[in-house]
């Protein structure tokens, strides 16, 4: 290869590089602040990124992130989001301001793509021995501080809060 193809080979895999830093598709995240009554949070990256000048930095607080809970229109489940619960942040193909502001589809308003600005993020993400303890025995449950609801496949289902335990 002659020092010319080197040469293009390498300006071609460095704007490569370049435009592939800035597509976002998901990481975790921290939640840094809970707006209840608007279901957003502000949420800390916790995946640190290379930066123009090569060294390595922390992403900025995303403000105004939508949660996204279970749910459809005539059923949800709503729980108690604080600082610190771990979520996934994923970051939308397209703008999502649109959507958000009246709810409809439509065009996106602008060129923006996998954006930090468009994520969303999904509660219940956390590192290796965090979080609630599953137990893998097959029995679906609800579980709250010591309160614990366990519904099992052949329909029984108990009501367990550490003091008092209901069974069928």
């Amino acid at each position: 290869m002659t020092h010319e193809a080197e040469a293009l080979q390498e300006a071609i895999e460095t704007v490569c590089a370049r435009m592939i830093s800035g597509i976002h598709t998901s990481m975790p995240g921290s939640v840094e602040s809970y707006d209840s009554a608007a279901g957003t949070v502000d949420v800390k990256p916790l995946i640190k990124l290379p930066l123009s000048d090569g060294s390595i930095g922390d992403l900025p607080v995303i403000p105004d992130v939508p949660l996204v809970f279970p749910g459809t229109a005539d059923f949800g489940l709503d729980f108690p989001v604080e600082v610190g619960t771990g979520v996934l942040l994923i970051f939308c193909e397209r703008s999502i301001e649109g959507w958000q502001q009246s709810g409809q589809a439509g065009e996106s308003d602008d060129g923006r793509k996998h954006s930090i600005s468009d994520a969303v993020a999904i509660p219940g993400l956390f590192s290796s021995g965090k979080g609630i303890a599953r137990k893998g025995d097959g029995a679906a449950r609800i579980i709250f501080g010591k309160a614990e609801v366990v519904m099992q496949k052949s329909g029984s289902i108990s009501f367990n809060n550490g003091a008092l335990e209901i069974k069928p």
